[in-house]
């Protein structure tokens, strides 16, 4: 098997449930028995700093758990956003949530592949946030090389049979905002010039 490797960031304001989202990503790869390094920020987060969670997954044995140029970036505040998009690669991924910000004129860079997704809009009422990133993992599961939707389902239901979501959070509505991101991307499909691929947007 040809290496395949997913260096992978999620971040944005603590109490949204990336550490959370994180674990799952990491026991998808589990799931289709992948090399997999999980790194959770653990510890108090000062007042507007934001939380981080690198994973990993390879076909082949990973030597770091660190994460110095991602493949993919998961950007649920503008903070990480402006933070994190000049340190992934060529090529690479960011999914942000356009429902909470767009990024400032001219700050998306041309050789990566940016995916906005109004996750708010998905929705038919008010939802916690960890289901509005919830639903940035399956626009990023849409276009993974590693992982689909019913792997990242089963990864959801080994991780909430540990009981440790959120009271408001399950698993049903978890693999539900998945699908849901998932299917936003599928739906709008890609344009592309020379250099950017950009999401046709709703």
């Amino acid at each position: 098997m040809s290496l395949e490797i997913e260096k992978i960031i999620l971040s944005g304001p603590a109490n949204e449930g990336l550490v959370l989202l994180g674990r799952i990503i990491a026991e998808a790869g589990l799931v289709r028995n992948l090399e997999v390094t999980y790194l959770p920020a653990y510890g108090p987060t000062p007042v507007g700093e934001d939380v981080e969670c690198t994973i990993i997954l390879s076909t082949a044995e990973v030597g770091s758990p660190v994460v110095g140029v991602p493949d993919v970036v998961f950007a649920s505040g503008a903070q990480s956003f402006h933070r994190l998009n000049g340190a992934l690669k060529a090529g690479g991924l960011v999914v942000f949530d356009a429902s909470r910000f767009e990024p400032f004129p001219g700050h998306v860079r041309d050789d990566v592949r940016p995916i906005g997704v109004p996750a708010a809009e998905l929705f038919n009422t008010v939802v916690p946030l960890t289901l509005q990133n919830a639903s940035l993992v399956g626009a990023f599961v849409a276009y993974s090389r590693l992982l689909d939707v019913a792997t990242v389902e089963q990864a959801i239901s080994r991780v909430c049979s540990t009981g440790s979501l959120p009271a408001e959070v399950t698993a049903r509505k978890l693999k539900g905002a998945v699908q849901k991101g998932a299917r936003f991307v599928r739906d709008k499909g890609y344009r592309s010039t020379r250099y950017r691929y950009s999401i046709f947007m709703a």
